[in-house]
């Protein structure tokens, strides 16, 4: 509460992370991030998840997470411990976060900073200081969006900053959704053939204002998925929000993509298995069951157990048999 109170943070249900988990299958090997990581339930998660065959573990020192705030990184650690994990990199720095901060090449890692004398604007793997930027093979997040977090650059150090972001440079406004800035950031630190699911307010998918960014997207990766979620998903806002989908190919191999019309898929999500109540002014996830209309019963399982009224386990099957 202390956190959602101060700094506005949003957690993220963990049945809407379970989802996208199972969306983007996060396995052996690979190096997981989550730029806006919370708690860590994204990484904690995809960590669980992959446990159940030595195909799909997770190296547990491959997991990385960077947050605002050292409280937010203290219950993220904790978290991770008392799931399994005791390696994972969680960081945390209260100017800017990993807007500006990114994981470096180095044992130990490292943290270098973006800085418009150092980083080439469109590939920040290019600096004249040989420090070299350390790059994953999936990107989770779930990262402030909409008009009430806009991030407006005042000082100079933020407006440098800000430069380094082709997608800054493309709006051409004082203030830009945090969201935008944080898909270009997860495809900046995805690998070649890296793939990343980011929630985002559904403006940014949708309306004319960020159309600009919406073509630069479509230059920069190839589309796999979007996922369009239902009203009150969240308990602090009522924001409609969409899940993007994407993996980065190499530049080549994205031409060739590009020229042969691709298909996406697309789902609208209904129902998600709970719904958004308020109780005394605390806001809760109450489970939501699937009713028959002719017994006036909640429906049970084979086992007995009360069924869920949500589409996310059919549109993961219905998603994998298409991919």
């Amino acid at each position: 509460a202390f956190t959602r109170n101060e700094a506005g943070q949003f957690l993220t249900p963990l049945p809407i992370i379970n989802f996208l988990v199972n969306i983007v299958n996060p396995k052996r090997n690979e190096r997981v991030m989550d730029p806006c990581c919370g708690i860590g339930d994204f990484l904690s998660i995809a960590f669980i998840n992959s446990l159940r065959s030595d195909e799909y573990k997770l190296d547990d020192n491959n997991l990385y997470g960077f947050e605002l705030e050292q409280n937010m990184t203290t219950l993220a650690t904790l978290n991770m411990l008392l799931n399994g994990d005791g390696l994972s990199k969680i960081n945390y720095d209260p100017n800017l976060g990993s807007i500006v901060n990114k994981y470096g090449v180095g044992n130990p890692y490292k943290i270098i900073k973006l800085e418009p004398e150092i980083n080439q604007t469109g590939d920040w793997s290019k600096r004249n200081d040989g420090a070299k930027l350390l790059k994953f093979d999936v990107v989770l997040t779930n990262p402030p969006f909409g008009d009430d977090r806009s991030w407006e650059p005042k000082t100079n150090y933020e407006k440098g900053v800000a430069d380094c972001y082709e997608t800054w440079k493309l709006i051409k406004q004082k203030r830009i959704d945090l969201g935008i800035i944080f898909l270009e950031n997860a495809i900046q630190i995805l690998k070649d053939n890296g793939r990343f699911g980011i929630i985002l307010s559904n403006s940014i998918a949708s309306i004319e204002r960020w159309e600009n960014i919406r073509e630069w997207l479509c230059q920069k990766i190839r589309l796999v998925a979007i996922f369009d979620l239902p009203e009150k998903v969240f308990a602090e806002t009522d924001t409609n929000t969409t899940i993007i989908v994407g993996y980065k190919p190499p530049k080549d191999k994205l031409k060739e993509l590009l020229q042969s019309n691709y298909s996406v898929f697309t789902k609208e999500i209904k129902e998600v298995g709970y719904e958004k109540r308020t109780l005394k002014r605390n806001v809760f996830f109450k489970p939501k069951f699937q009713f028959d209309e002719n017994t006036h019963e909640i429906k049970i399982d084979e086992e007995g157990k009360p069924i869920l009224e949500e589409e996310l386990s059919d549109v993961i099957k219905d998603f994998k048999t298409w991919s």
